[in-house]
C-alpha cells in the first residue's frame, strides 16, 4: 500500500497517500500525508517539503508536516499511486526530520 492515494473519510482532506512501508504491519492502523490542492500554497513553498502531485487531473502538494498514523477505516477508495514519485516523497519526509 505504499505510495498509494486513498480518499480520505474524514472531513477537509480529499485524499492521502500512504506512506508506511510496507514491511511494518500495525494492525488498524497506516502513515498516510495529506494532499491539498496547489493553489492552497504560496509560490515560495519549499518544494522539496511539499511536492507537488497530480492526481486525478488535478495539481496537489502533499503536506509533510501533517503526516498522522490514522485508522485503516479512515481510508476510502484507491485514487491511484504515487509509486513512480517515491524518491520525491522519502525527500520530503527527510527534509521534515533531518533537514536534508
Amino acid at each position: 500500500m505504499q505510495f498509494e492515494v486513498f480518499r480520505h473519510k474524514g472531513g477537509g482532506i480529499e485524499f492521502v497517500v500512504d506512506v508506511q512501508s510496507d514491511i511494518i504491519d500495525i494492525p488498524g492502523y497506516r502513515m498516510v500525508a495529506p494532499l491539498y490542492p496547489a493553489e492552497q500554497f504560496s509560490s515560495n513553498v519549499n518544494k522539496i517539503l511539499f511536492p507537488t502531485f497530480f492526481v486525478n487531473g488535478d495539481t496537489y502538494r502533499m503536506k509533510t508536516n501533517e503526516m498522522a498514523s490514522i485508522p485503516d477505516r479512515a481510508l476510502g477508495d484507491k485514487a491511484g499511486s504515487l509509486s513512480g514519485h517515491a524518491e520525491e516523497i522519502r525527500n520530503a519526509i527527510n527534509m521534515l526530520f533531518w533537514g536534508i
